[in-house]
């Protein structure tokens, strides 16, 4: 398989992955708030996926590493993914929609950081960068949900079926998905090294987790709560559609020079202000109608997609080549599981005490004040580790 058609490839399946999560995740916390659920139980479903990442996260990573059987364990959390969709069928009631969320959280959310860990290690191999892979799930989930959101506006029930063929055909397209094996290596690796081993080649990798934890805790919230508030603005599912496809298209510019821009920044520069920037995103759909909401998409590339690429590819490039999937698993957890957690859990908390307006005001000055919080630590652990040279430079 020659270079272009190598690429077209790892474009398409990362495409689709999207285009399986845009039929769904825009859409279900308006679905909850449609069938009756209030907003403190809505933060709890929600938060039932990071739970499930810092539960199970584990568990897939460490059967992927220790076998080397990336691809295939993979394919079975894609298999997963698509049938454990049509569980929200079983009733609208709390407890069904509950346990619906568990199943399906313990497959989708280990879809993506197994699929990081092979087409990031595989573009890095072949000399390409990553960033023209990750726009096809950029594109794909932009158009996806306009098309879904029109469709669903008049039967929101239809977002699973359609999510569950899109995990299947997920599935065709990384069948053919070729990657290099490790086999049991790691299992005697690890015994050998004990205590001396190593998942991370130095520390600055703690300040990037700890910016990811901020950032997602804010997003989190954001992205969880916007639906219902949508709704209760009087606009349609339709209208999510639209604001979810600005806010994918946003990244597009990001996508075709976060490379330049870390070469010329650094990682920690790029993160800290995409952290800032969170706390202003959240701010603009108070009081600002659907103009405010529109200009809090627009900073999606350089809020969520900054803070996603950075991460991911930092990881990649400091962590020991044998805990590939590991290292993309410690930041799963961080970011999109103990970050989503607390962003859910707070958030949920705060709207059903204070309202929507008031609610998002109180998490943008918490999440502001966090940031400058890591960027007091950082400035102050920085003095110890420029004389020490621990630094991952990529």
């Amino acid at each position: 398989m020659n270079k272009e058609r190598t690429i077209l490839y790892l474009f398409s399946i990362n495409a689709i992955i999207y285009i399986a999560s845009g039929f769904y995740t825009p859409f279900l916390s308006a679905y909850y708030a449609q069938k009756g659920i209030d907003a403190e139980k809505i933060g709890i479903l929600l938060m039932i996926g990071p739970c499930v990442v810092l539960l199970i996260q584990r568990f897939w990573a460490k059967i992927s590493d220790r076998t080397g059987k990336r691809k295939e364990v993979l394919l079975v959390t894609i298999v997963g993914s698509g049938f454990s969709m049509l569980l929200y069928y079983l009733g609208n009631s709390f407890l069904c929609m509950f346990f619906a969320t568990v199943v399906v959280t313990s497959f989708t959310t280990a879809v993506i950081p197994l699929s990081d860990a092979i087409l990031i290690a595989r573009s890095l191999k072949e000399g390409y960068s990553y960033s023209i892979i990750r726009l096809g799930g950029t594109l794909g989930y932009a158009v996806m949900t306009i098309c879904a959101g029109m469709y669903l506006k008049t039967r929101p029930q239809m977002q699973f079926v359609f999510a569950f063929f899109a995990y299947m055909i997920l599935f065709c397209f990384c069948i053919g998905l070729k990657e290099e094996r490790n086999g049991q290596i790691v299992i005697n690796e690890v015994v050998q090294e004990n205590k001396q081993n190593r998942i991370f080649k130095n520390r600055d990798v703690y300040i990037v987790l700890g910016l990811a934890f901020i950032s997602q805790m804010g997003l989190s919230f954001y992205t969880g709560f916007i639906g219902p508030y949508i709704l209760e603005k009087g606009y349609t599912q339709s209208t999510i559609g639209v604001i979810n496809s600005i806010s994918a298209l946003s990244e597009v510019p990001v996508l075709f020079y976060i490379n330049r821009m870390l070469r010329k920044y650094g990682t920690i520069k790029i993160l800290f202000l995409s952290c800032f920037l969170m706390g202003i995103r959240i701010l603009l759909p108070i009081r600002s109608g659907i103009i405010g909401i529109v200009l809090a998409q627009l900073l999606q590339g350089v809020t969520y997609m900054t803070m996603y690429y950075s991460c991911a590819v930092y990881i990649s490039t400091c962590v020991c080549e044998k805990y590939q999937t590991k290292g993309q698993s410690i930041l799963n957890v961080v970011q999109f599981g103990l970050g989503a957690i607390v962003g859910n859990l707070v958030g949920g908390k705060l709207i059903h005490l204070l309202g929507y307006e008031k609610g998002y005001l109180l998490m943008a000055g918490i999440i502001t004040l966090m940031t400058i919080c890591a960027l007091i630590v950082y400035f102050w652990k920085n003095r110890e580790q420029r004389n020490g040279g621990d630094v991952c430079e990529i």
